[in-house]
């Protein structure tokens, strides 16, 4: 909601996180899971903060500004796979999470304040970061490219020599 080119995607035992034009793969993904993600939100209020469900009922909370290898805190819902997340403000001081779950069952939480209240240059950030990951798989994929030249500079050498 804060960053319009910036994709959240899950899917199997991962998420990623993609940024528009940037065709080289996602700016961030996560490791495996144990247990399949089955649904994600980005915080309404937080530019660095989403939710992800989970099909053992878990609700994993990811603060990039906090951790970016490992969600901040896991919260078990429901023993049924989480299907459904959506945040909501109430107002500035009450927001909530509903999430769904398989069996059919809806779960509304109160997000602490924490989890709501953005800090002060939150926003910009979050962009710096995200900014740096496009920086740092650009470099990779240079490094990548050269590498695959000094290969087959090197490959070239050895057949010259044996000729």
């Amino acid at each position: 909601p804060f960053l319009q080119d910036i994709v959240l995607s899950v899917g199997g035992w991962n998420f990623a996180i993609w940024k528009e034009g940037v065709t080289s793969g996602p700016i961030l993904q996560s490791c495996c899971s144990e247990k399949r993600y089955t649904a994600a939100h980005w915080s309404l209020s937080r530019s660095g903060v989403f939710f992800i469900g989970k099909e053992d009922g878990n609700v994993e909370i990811w603060d990039l500004l906090e951790k970016t290898h490992e969600p901040s805190q896991t919260q078990n819902i429901s023993a049924a796979a989480i299907t459904y997340i959506k945040p909501w403000i109430v107002s500035a001081k009450q927001h909530f999470l509903a999430l769904a779950d398989d069996s059919g069952t809806l779960h509304v939480l109160e997000i602490p304040w924490t989890l709501h209240h953005p800090s002060a240059n939150e926003i910009t950030g979050i962009q710096h970061f995200f900014e740096r990951e496009v920086k740092h798989l650009e470099y990779y994929e240079q490094r990548k490219a050269f590498r695959a030249s000094e290969k087959r500079s090197l490959e070239l050498k050895e057949l010259s020599k044996k000729k």
